[in-house]
């Protein structure tokens, strides 16, 4: 048997369409919608059992359907699984055992999936918690089920990560025979020593990615095209911005095309509007463009300009916010709690709280682990007193950092030019877990010395934990 994630590309927008509205209530008193579809609370099960059902109480209005005709799979948010009736009619055998098809407005039906199981062996699987009073992994690098778990299973979710539709190869096999459009297979297990899972979804996506164009394969967002007008009112630009991306979207009829694009990006202010377009045929969007504003809008001041994209030159776009304050109020406080715990003086200076948290990590590798709070977690402490003293000696500021937009955001400490950065959580964490080389305070010294590193190009987010290493290995 082989394991599956099954999931879409979500920087793909043909994949797109289901959503729930934005008032849609929860059917049986959660917080959510969304969390209707996942189980009530951790459960302590051996073997499988079955999400609570929906059928009674669903209603199809509270789901918004703008799909292309040709996708048999997409999906609501990152963990509901939305099937065309076509898909249905193929999978069905699988489908109806493992949980419910509640009806949409279109013909496309929302998957409950209700088999939940419990089928890793977490001997030899890799999970990974942020804090011992968690109760899902933060993450799972390495995915083992238990001897002959997969046999009678085709899609389920697993109770340690129950956000995710996980399929066997007959379910798979089944898609592929049908000639389905829309899901991607992640390979989970079996997988060589050398091979990680993260890399079989690297593939996957990059081949998601792509579409036919008269030139050959490219990839939906090879390019970027702004649209630039002035001088419009908000609610007309708005109105402007949803035809062209509905006449687009009427386009695209069929697998093979024609995709010319998609609006990725509206900004407004002062009547001026601009646009921004991805696109895997710049000149064919270009030429659209100009003969669709030319023809129903004769009056509008527009220009169009060609905007680089980092994926026509192999290169990961990475964008930051800067954190909220709530967040932000977390990490500081985590961070005096690490100075009591740690008993850091007042008057200690960022060097010499830097060197007691490399001691520390140190330390906790060669088996002299600190007495912790039970709810405490030593990445999370560590990593926000690190974090804090960066901020202190070198005005770096906390951010989320996004990465090409496939990966999830993950919270970093960045100069103010957006040169370098550190992930000081993960970076502790690694080190305490898989007894990485402890270079914390080296990388700080090397900071403090302006030509020990290279210097880096403004935006470039170069992760300076990476390129720090001890000339001679530490003790």
């Amino acid at each position: 048997m082989i394991l599956y994630e099954m999931r879409i590309p979500f920087d793909n927008p043909r994949y797109l369409g289901i959503s729930f509205a934005e008032d849609a209530p929860s059917f049986v008193g959660n917080e959510s919608v969304y969390d209707d579809f996942l189980p009530e609370r951790f459960p302590e099960i051996s073997g499988t059992t079955m999400i609570a059902s929906l059928a009674n109480v669903w209603r199809p209005s509270v789901a918004i359907c703008e799909v292309r005709p040709f996708i048999d799979f997409t999906m609501i948010g990152d963990s509901i699984p939305v099937f065309s009736q076509r898909a249905f009619n193929a999978l069905k055998d699988f489908l109806l055992p493992n949980g419910e098809c509640l009806p949409t407005p279109l013909p496309y039906l929302v998957f409950n999936c209700r088999t939940l199981v419990d089928v890793l062996e977490r001997e030899h699987s890799e999970l990974y918690y942020s804090s011992p009073k968690n109760q899902f992994p933060c993450r799972i690098d390495k995915y083992v089920p238990k001897e002959d778990s997969l046999n009678e299973l085709s899609i389920f979710r697993i109770v340690h990560a129950p956000w995710k539709i996980f399929v066997t190869e007959k379910f798979r096999e089944a898609c592929i025979r049908s000639g389905l459009f829309g899901p991607m297979f992640v390979k989970l297990w079996p997988l060589p020593d050398s091979r990680s899972w993260r890399e079989e979804e690297l593939e996957e996506l990059d081949k998601a990615m792509l579409v036919s164009t008269p030139s050959g394969p490219r990839r939906v967002n090879t390019s970027m095209l702004m649209l630039n007008i002035v001088g419009m009112e908000e609610a007309e630009a708005m109105s402007l911005s949803d035809e062209l991306d509905g006449q687009l979207f009427q386009i695209d009829k069929s697998v093979d095309g024609p995709f010319l694009g998609n609006v990725s990006d509206i900004t407004f202010h002062s009547k001026d509007l601009k646009i921004e377009f991805t696109t895997p045929q710049p000149a064919a969007l270009s030429e659209w463009l100009e003969n669709t504003l030319c023809n129903n809008w004769p009056d509008l001041n527009f220009t169009l300009e060609d905007v680089e994209s980092a994926d026509m030159d192999g290169e990961v776009a990475i964008t930051d916010q800067i954190l909220k304050a709530d967040i932000l109020d977390l990490i500081h406080g985590s961070a005096i709690d690490a100075q009591s715990i740690f008993s850091v003086g007042d008057n200690a200076t960022p060097p010499e709280i830097v060197k007691m948290i490399d001691d520390v990590v140190h330390n906790i590798q060669r088996g002299l682990a600190p007495e912790l709070p039970p709810d405490e977690d030593a990445g999370y402490l560590l990593g926000s007193l690190w974090g804090q003293q960066l901020v202190r000696a070198f005005d770096w500021e906390w951010a989320a950092i996004s990465i090409d937009q496939t990966q999830p955001t993950t919270v970093g400490i960045v100069s103010r030019d957006r040169s370098l950065v550190i992930y000081p959580f993960d970076f502790v964490t690694q080190c305490i877990l898989q007894k990485c080389p402890v270079t914390i305070a080296l990388a700080f010294d090397m900071l403090s010395v302006n030509d020990e590193i290279p210097e880096f190009p403004p935006g470039s987010y170069e992760n300076l934990m990476e390129g720090v290493h001890h000339v001679v290995p530490r003790d």
